[in-house]
């Protein structure tokens, strides 16, 4: 009996760049993953000014990782900014960019339409303290600070619906 496999080094798959990282957290189903870690980068936008994201109580967060190299997040990005709109007080979004150059970055950003924050992470800092395992990635924390999900590759309209309605009391 023959075991057929395959590994994959690099590269997209399934409109999903591969980063290896050592562990892997994916969900697509609500469950309480901890606190968030905390983070403040230089910001892509706005320009000159820093993006953090602290612990602790608050406003739920969308956290979209990405970059301008990366097709599937171009993709996603005017969808994330249509709904960062919809949802203007009731949920924060925050962008951060990965392995990038910030003109690039800010050009993708301007292009999507995204107004809301979006951090730099050239060298995958932030990345690495979430686990990633490729972009785009979304992560979804509650009120409390506390990851309760995440999304490993392009967003559509009905999953990103679905996450908001979790976050949010009303459903918007």
């Amino acid at each position: 009996m023959a075991t057929i496999g395959a590994i994959v080094v690099g590269g997209v798959v399934g409109g999903l760049t591969y980063r290896p990282h050592n562990t892997v957290r994916v969900t697509d189903r609500v469950s309480d993953q901890g606190p968030a870690p905390t983070f403040s980068l230089p910001a892509v936008q706005p320009v000159g000014g820093r993006v953090a994201l602290g612990g602790g109580a608050g406003t739920p967060v969308v956290l979209n990782f990405f970059g301008s190299w990366c097709p599937p997040c171009r993709q996603e990005l005017p969808m994330l900014a249509d709904a960062s709109r919809r949802y203007a007080g009731a949920v924060r979004f925050v962008g951060v960019d990965l392995e990038d150059q910030m003109t690039p970055a800010r050009q993708m950003l301007a292009a999507a339409g995204v107004s809301y924050p979006a951090g730099f992470d050239p060298h995958d800092t932030v990345a690495d303290r979430y686990d990633l395992v490729g972009t785009p990635t979304t992560v979804f924390i509650d009120r409390r600070g506390h990851i309760i999900g995440r999304v490993v590759g392009a967003l559509d309209r009905g999953r990103l619906q679905w996450w908001l309605t979790r976050l949010t009391p009303s459903g918007r």
